[in-house]
């Protein structure tokens, strides 16, 4: 009776935590393959299959930042625009140092920006061009010398009408990567 006694106080919760310990790095772990099989895939450019992976990296651990980011990036490659966005702003919503998708998301409002304007549709341009430069500001606050970067904030001082100030550091960009 004793012996059952100690084993269902201390061995029993021992095996319980070593069980669950073992099964969270289980986790951790089909999640890193799954993230690094979603990437060979996508450089492969085979999409559908990328898709899947970073889904079942998502179905783990739904707040993987990365993970949006490239669900978000073949959504780009298969020119599903909205999806892409969605994907990737939810991915600096979870990880605000994403670059990446945040220079996806500026060429966006540089674009929707400059659509707006040329169809006279000055307020939805200036809101664009504001988040444009929300994002600008985050690029290059996290990597001051961020090329893409540098030049998405050169196309958005040619909006502004500040074209000197643009083919500057447009040839900055261009010196540094001929």
């Amino acid at each position: 009776m004793r012996i059952l006694k100690c084993l269902f106080t201390k061995v029993l919760p021992l095996a319980l935590v070593a069980g669950l310990l073992v099964a969270c790095g289980g986790k951790e772990e089909r999640k890193a393959q799954y993230l690094e099989r979603g990437k060979s895939y996508l450089a492969e450019e085979n999409y559908d299959k990328a898709l899947i992976e970073f889904k079942n990296v998502l179905q783990i651990d739904p707040k993987t930042a990365e993970a949006f980011m490239y669900v978000g990036e073949v959504m780009k490659e298969k020119r599903d625009w909205p999806s892409a966005f969605a994907n990737y702003k939810k991915a600096i919503d979870l990880d605000p140092d994403l670059v990446e998708a945040r220079i996806f998301l500026a060429k966006i409002y540089v674009a929707q920006s400059n659509a707006s304007r040329l169809t006279g549709e000055e307020e939805s341009a200036a809101t664009a061009a504001e988040l444009a430069r929300e994002q600008i500001d985050a690029i290059l606050s996290r990597e001051p010398e961020n090329l893409e970067g540098l030049t998405i904030q050169s196309h958005a001082w040619v909006q502004e009408g500040e074209v000197e100030r643009a083919v500057q550091q447009l040839e900055k960009v261009i010196a540094q990567n001929p």
